[in-house]
């Protein structure tokens, strides 16, 4: 029997259904308090407002438009984006279709974003306006990589070989949530490399929910 066996035992002490304790994606914690609570705010972006329901839709359109480019369960995505809703719709969508996020900081210059791009097998860049152009300089020597920019407005002009990402909202919604195992990989951070070339750190779908939840659940110390 593997190793991980035990730790499914335990999901349902976070709050985690049974049923889901073998397969479990990350994206159903939206999904569900999305249904839970549609209009609650979930994010700010200036004045401007997005609620669960609006995040699981955006996402989920995403996923859809992810899927018709050929992304799929254990593909690698990687997402060059600063702290905007952006990455969170990014996020979940990336996750809806099963696929692994690679968190690329937004500081990395092109020769640090080309050797994670290369490490990880990017099939897919996101990547923001102000920091695109290192980013492009990165993926320069990986053929054929897609790279999507986020930018404002919608009709601005955009380099060379890339779309925006605004186009990824144009797919429909399907409300599809990739089945994934809980201790697949869901999200890669790279290491620094102090000590050497950077290390990618892999998150998996339990890990990301438990650290998301165990802080809810009350802590008992013996006296």
């Amino acid at each position: 029997m593997p190793a991980h066996r035990p730790l499914f035992g335990r999901m349902p002490a976070f709050g985690l259904r049974q049923e889901r304790a073998m397969s479990f994606n990350l994206a159903a914690i939206l999904r569900e308090s999305s249904n839970a609570h549609p209009h609650k705010p979930l994010c700010h972006l200036g004045e401007q407002t997005f609620s669960y329901a609006q995040v699981d839709e955006l996402s989920g359109r995403i996923a859809t438009s992810l899927r018709a480019l050929g992304v799929r369960r254990g593909d690698k995505v990687a997402v060059h984006l600063p702290n905007m809703p952006h990455f969170l719709f990014a996020y979940f969508g990336i996750l809806k279709v099963g696929a692994v996020l690679v968190r690329l900081n937004p500081l990395l210059r092109a020769p640090e974003i080309f050797y994670r791009l290369a490490n990880c097998g990017a099939r897919l860049l996101i990547t923001f306006e102000t920091s695109a152009g290192e980013a492009l300089r990165g993926a320069a020597e990986i053929d054929g990589l897609p790279t999507y920019v986020v930018k404002a407005p919608m009709n601005a002009q955009l380099p060379a070989g890339t779309h925006h990402f605004d186009e990824l909202y144009f797919a429909e919604d399907t409300k599809e949530i990739e089945p994934t195992d809980a201790d697949d990989t869901a999200v890669i951070v790279y290491t620094s490399g102090g000590s050497g070339k950077p290390d990618g750190a892999e998150l998996t779908h339990f890990q990301l929910y438990s650290s998301c939840t165990s802080a809810q659940e009350p802590v008992w110390f013996p006296r």
